[in-house]
């Protein structure tokens, strides 16, 4: 698969991943050497030098043929009599990237691959930036924790504790994540005081 990058509105930015397209080419070569399918093909492509609509006769061929939806638009131009080149080939995946490069989206079409989607998510993480938690939240964070903390020392159950933070503090923890903190909060106590 290969990027290519185009700009879709100001604060996104999307991202073709195509498949080899070498091996699209050979793909479509192969289905042209069936006699049947040529024949098929060339009747409308007379219908297409007689100026007659052909609109429905490709989407009817590849129904015929059980083809990938991904053939429509080559035989679309192999039809104009224009020979196929490699920048015909599918796209595999859109990705469409938020300006800030913090997260992105994929467009699937209904011939990608799973081998499409895994080879977008590792393009996706490479270039997605890290976004950094600031100090101050930290900092914070570790107050609350403290706090929890300190709450259960002295004699508090962690319904209380739950209620008592989810209040005073405006979070929204559960009785889960009061115990996970207060575990935490024992082992680094518990690491600060073997040193």
């Amino acid at each position: 698969m290969r990027p290519h990058s185009s700009k879709k509105e100001s604060s996104k930015k999307e991202v073709s991943l195509e498949r080899n397209s070498d091996n699209f080419i050979q793909e479509f070569e192969l289905l042209m050497a069936n006699k049947i399918f040529a024949h098929d093909l060339s009747l409308i492509k007379t219908k297409w030098t007689n100026s007659l609509p052909i609109k429905n006769d490709v989407p009817k061929l590849i129904k015929k043929y059980k083809l990938s939806e991904k053939y429509e638009w080559p035989l679309m131009i192999y039809l104009t009599g224009r020979p196929l080149k490699k920048s015909d080939s599918p796209r595999g995946i859109d990705l469409i990237f938020e300006k800030d490069m913090k997260s992105a989206s994929i467009k699937i079409y209904p011939y990608s691959t799973l081998e499409d989607v895994k080879k977008a998510y590792s393009y996706i993480i490479k270039q997605i930036k890290p976004s950094k938690v600031p100090r101050s939240r930290k900092a914070d964070q570790q107050k609350r924790d403290l706090y929890i903390y300190e709450k259960r020392k002295s004699g508090l159950g962690v319904q209380e504790i739950v209620s008592l933070v989810n209040k005073e503090l405006g979070q929204n923890l559960r009785e889960e994540n009061i115990r996970e903190i207060i575990k935490k909060m024992e082992i680094r106590i518990k690491s600060k005081a073997n040193r």
